[in-house]
């Protein structure tokens, strides 16, 4: 639908040609009408039109001047003038001015139609060839950019050194400088080495062209080297300087503003890798692959990192120590503490971090981590199915995961899980041990010289250990059970028999009558006698 703009200072031929002319069907749609050609320059400014219908006689700017200002501004419009006028001046101007069609007053809705019709036909011409040629045009700098990218990729890896070179400089670019440096760009989200999605491999490489087209224009504008697009999700750089010292300077500058301009268009993040510097095109190999190597520590960070070899030479080359941080950790783990177990794994992240460790590395620590964290499970009686099962899911987790944050989350998970188990199995086990205490009590409370070594010694355990769980489980310590659960049985005797004192006494396991009784009133604040009288009335 083309959009057709219309010019008559007569609001009734306005009016008439408005509403005679069946646009829609036609291929057109009327966007607006003015009074004269200045209204219309103004519309053309603000608004997008394709065809102007325009009267020639009218006031401030009339139909000529209209066609003039259209034609010395290249604007992609078509005019068609209507005029009282058949003079030969008015035709000639029209036609110096690139009008499509000069047409004389009075013009019938059928003329009109028929020059509208031909007019749309030229126009689907036109835009069909316009196509074409932004096709051809697209495809064929598509194409350049995929051979000069191909060079440039020989080039930075070494094959065919030579021939590459002159090809290179057959398109009219000179490598001839004293230091080049390789980078990569990954773009973050299509970076994923695991995933073979066919459409976001896709999606991917059409996001490479965006990454291209900003990175080249950034690159070229510092002078600082030449683009070329990698496979999928990535670009090359070829950085080149004549001045390495004050290049080096800048280079984070134009790779920050280059990950700024890719964020701002499209909402991408991306990862940049600089190779060291090198001093031969021959040696280019060299840097690329230092550049290919930066990029495993993409694994530490995620995503939006500058990793440049010239400032890491001193941090990748450096040890790391973590026995300290990995024993405090384990002692966490032992003893139940949950936001300590947190603030020792945070601060081994950050040591790798810091460190620079390969994930390699990183997952043999963190399986020294689970190794020792097992044994702690098998210290505490768990069953060796389950630390075998919690082990192996960890371990496999741990080598596919694909970020450092994803690997010590798994880590933190195996921890509390084990932290966990262990709990329920030492509660469930001291609690168990405490049964067995009360049950042996309850059956031997009349032993003389039941004591706490005894029962210790039946439950194999130390008496500090046993003191600990009985009191948590039962509330009082072993004397006060042992004491009550005498008097319980007392009570129960001096109701329900007529038993004396001393014998009494010797059923519930005193020896001593006289100390029986005391220790009956400090329970119950009466002696056996008063107690059984009492309750023998009842």
């Amino acid at each position: 639908m083309y959009k057709l703009l219309l010019v008559d200072d007569e609001i009734l031929v306005r009016e008439a040609i408005a509403g005679n002319i069946h646009w829609k069907e036609l291929g057109y749609e009327l966007v607006s009408t003015c009074e004269n050609g200045k209204e219309a320059i103004t519309y053309i400014k603000e608004n997008k039109v394709d065809v102007v219908l325009t009267d020639v006689c009218m006031p401030f700017i009339d139909g000529i001047e209209l066609s003039k200002y259209i034609h010395i501004n290249n604007l992609e419009i078509d005019v068609i003038i209507f005029s009282g006028y058949n003079e030969f001046e008015y035709a000639q101007k029209a036609i110096r001015y690139g009008v499509s069609e000069y047409l004389s007053k009075p013009i019938t809705s059928y003329e009109l139609s028929e020059v509208l019709i031909n007019l749309k036909k030229r126009l689907d011409k036109k835009k069909e060839i316009e196509n074409e040629f932004k096709k051809i045009n697209k495809s064929y700098f598509k194409n350049l950019i995929l051979i000069q990218s191909k060079i440039i990729k020989n080039l930075i890896m070494g094959n065919e050194l030579e021939e590459s070179r002159k090809e290179i400089e057959e398109y009219g670019i000179n490598i001839d400088y004293l230091s080049y440096r390789v980078a990569i760009i990954e773009i973050d989200i299509y970076s994923d080495s695991y995933n073979t999605d066919k459409d976001k491999i896709k999606q991917g490489d059409m996001k490479s062209f965006v990454i291209y087209n900003i990175s080249n224009e950034i690159i070229k504008r510092y002078n600082a080297g030449e683009v070329c697009k990698g496979d999928n999700n990535r670009a090359f750089i070829l950085l080149w300087t004549n001045s390495p010292r004050e290049f080096s300077n800048i280079i984070s500058k134009i790779f920050e503003e280059i990950q700024e301009e890719v964020f701002k268009f499209s909402e991408l993040t991306i990862t940049i890798s600089i190779g060291e510097n090198v001093y031969s095109l021959s040696d280019l190999h060299k840097s690329y692959k230092d550049a290919e190597e930066l990029l495993l520590y993409k694994y530490l960070w995620n995503e939006n990192q500058i990793f440049d070899r010239e400032k890491l030479k001193n941090k990748l080359n450096a040890s790391l120590n973590l026995d300290g941080i990995i024993d405090k950790l384990i002692l966490s783990i032992k003893l139940n503490e949950r936001k300590q177990i947190e603030e020792n794994i945070f601060e081994i992240q950050e040591l790798f971090r810091e460190g620079y460790i390969k994930k390699d590395k990183m997952c043999l620590y963190l399986f020294e981590i689970i190794s020792q964290t097992c044994d702690l499970l098998r210290l505490s009686n768990i069953a060796e199915e389950f630390i075998y099962k919690i082990k192996e899911n960890s371990i496999t987790k741990i080598t596919e995961s694909r970020s450092l944050s994803e690997a010590i989350v798994i880590l933190k998970e195996f921890c509390f899980m084990s932290c966990e188990k262990m709990y329920i199995q030492k509660n469930s086990y001291s609690n168990k041990l405490a049964i067995l205490a009360l049950d042996y009590i309850e059956k031997n409370y009349n032993d003389y010289d039941l004591n706490l070594n005894i029962i210790c010694s039946y439950l194999c355990i130390s008496t500090s250990y046993f003191s600990t769980i009985f009191k948590n489980y039962t509330g009082y310590t072993f004397m006060e059970v042992l004491i009550r659960t005498r008097m319980d049985k007392a009570k129960e005797l001096l109701e329900n028999t007529n038993l004396k004192n001393y014998e009494i006494s010797d059923k519930v396991g005193f020896r001593d009558p006289h100390y029986f009784s005391i220790a009956f009133k400090k329970i119950t604040g009466k002696s056996p006698k008063e107690y059984a009288k009492e309750m023998r009335k009842n």
